[in-house]
């Protein structure tokens, strides 16, 4: 499946034209980035900011879907909390701040992008069997590199782009129910499948990424009491995100 998946990409990136052997004069480009993430019901969300000033970072909101976890006793039952948390405090405590590079040629479609975030995200979980939700939080980097490819002309007001990419997930912080150790959780691969549009006029990309973790939240054979009890026990895990994204080459 995953051969597949590269073989289309790079299929597609060969019929993509000659974008950028006419569209701009500069191959790199840098510039930090803001994201933030708001929860709805069920897992969804609204974004809780906007701007469209062309000098701002490159900015992201986030919407969770899917985000569930299986134990063996049931769901894990979420808390997105009242109308002003699911909108607002939630983009406040799951947010990321990084930078973004990339580099396309000039004479042909496909280029990189490599991004690299500090990440604090935070999970409000009750388990089957618990009489109240526990908030449970992680600090975390990480390091993203994928391809991006643009078709159409330097003379259309937009051209169409797909990227694919990876990033893993570092987390060098945790706090939890059962203690603060970073054992308690795994890090991981993270799937980006992204679609957009670029805009050479304005040198401004609009994207829509799908990231899948590819790894489970909680770490199984972890013990908090050397080898008592283990909390997380056949707990699986499916966290999702769309990410919806703006930025601008300068």
């Amino acid at each position: 499946m995953k051969k597949s998946v590269l073989v289309i990409f790079f299929i597609a990136c060969s019929l993509g034209g000659n974008v950028y052997g006419q569209l701009n004069d500069n191959q790199w480009s840098f510039q930090p980035r803001f994201g933030s993430q708001s929860f709805l019901l069920g897992g969804l969300g609204l974004p809780a900011d906007y701007n469209d000033f062309w000098w701002f970072p490159a900015t992201y909101l986030c919407i969770n879907a899917p985000i569930s976890m299986e134990t063996p006793n049931g769901k894990v039952d979420f808390d997105y909390g009242n109308f002003w948390e699911k909108y607002y405090l939630w983009g406040f405590r799951n947010y990321s701040i990084g930078f973004e590079v990339t580099w396309q040629k000039r004479t042909l479609p496909i280029g990189l992008f490599f991004d690299c975030d500090y990440k604090h995200y935070v999970l409000d979980m009750k388990f089957p069997g618990e009489d109240s939700h526990n908030k449970y939080t992680t600090q975390s980097v990480v390091p993203a590199l994928g391809f991006r490819c643009i078709f159409g002309s330097f003379d259309k007001k937009a051209n169409p782009l797909i990227e694919l990419g990876a990033g893993y997930n570092y987390n060098f912080s945790f706090k939890g129910k059962y203690g603060n150790e970073t054992e308690a959780i795994n890090n991981g691969i993270i799937g980006i499948y992204g679609v957009g549009f670029d805009f050479p006029a304005t040198r401004t990309i609009l994207t829509l990424r799908y990231q899948m973790n590819h790894y489970n939240y909680f770490n199984e054979s972890y013990t908090p009491d050397s080898g008592a009890t283990y909390p997380y026990k056949g707990v699986k895990s499916t966290i999702g995100c769309f990410n919806f994204s703006w930025s601008h080459r300068f």
